[in-house]
């Protein structure tokens, strides 16, 4: 074996020997979530899923009522391109004015990355939106994934995911985490309510930012690593 395998083996273990479990854990979720979105898109092309998605639609539309219908489009609201922006650039000034100038830049990454798959996404696939009754809110573009869903869950989960990995022993940052999810699912579920998403659009959008949230992080833990060893060499340099 020569002098130059050796070196690379040994890079390769002390690499190896700094991943967490939080890291493994966001590998899995990634892996998992690009998968599971494989399967569900040939579902979608094949028409698999038709009749689920008529028959869910036409369920949830039975709830509706004046009252649903505001706070449905309020909801909805927050997943909207200029909410997004407002609160993603509000939350990046304040993580670079605390120092945390490596989670700003991974947050500008998530939020710009999920735009950017919800956009070639739909126009890949190019599927249409429902038509099952009539819409209370006006929606255009492509249905599948859901952007709204992509992009909701890309800002919120990247909140969650902050708040789990700053301090994942603290039950308190578990709640907040939830109830970052929770904003994040009620968004998409209040796509369903308006009839402007199939739940396949729903889904697809959660597995797509599952994925770019664990790639995401998966780089900023790399990153962080990197600072942290240049700052310590950086003594020894003066």
């Amino acid at each position: 074996m020569s002098d130059a395998t050796v070196r690379r083996s040994g890079r390769l273990r002390r690499a190896l020997a700094r991943v967490t479990l939080l890291e493994l854990l966001a590998l899995a979720i990634g892996v998992i979530a690009i998968v599971l979105f494989g399967l569900l898109a040939r579902a979608v092309l094949d028409a698999e899923v038709a009749a689920f998605n008529h028959a869910a639609l036409t369920s949830i539309h039975r709830l509706s009522s004046p009252a649903l219908d505001t706070l449905a489009i309020a909801i909805t609201w927050l997943g909207n391109v200029p909410t997004v922006v407002v609160l993603g650039l509000a939350l990046g000034i304040a993580l670079r004015r605390s120092g945390r100038r490596i989670d700003a830049w991974v947050l500008g990454a998530v939020l710009g990355g999920g735009g950017i798959l919800s956009i070639t996404l739909k126009a890949a696939f190019d599927q249409t939106r429902p038509q099952v009754f009539e819409h209370v809110y006006a929606a255009a573009g492509q249905s599948f994934p859901s952007g709204h869903s992509l992009i909701s869950y890309c800002l919120w989960g990247f909140v969650a995911t902050w708040l789990l990995s700053s301090d994942p022993r603290n039950p308190l940052r578990w709640l907040g985490a939830g109830l970052c999810i929770a904003v994040a699912t009620s968004v998409a579920l209040s796509r369903l309510y308006l009839g402007v998403h199939w739940p396949s659009d729903i889904v697809a959008g959660l597995l797509v930012a599952a994925f770019w949230l664990a790639t995401c992080f998966i780089g900023r833990q790399a990153v962080r690593r990197r600072v942290a060893r240049r700052e310590d060499l950086e003594p020894d340099r003066a």
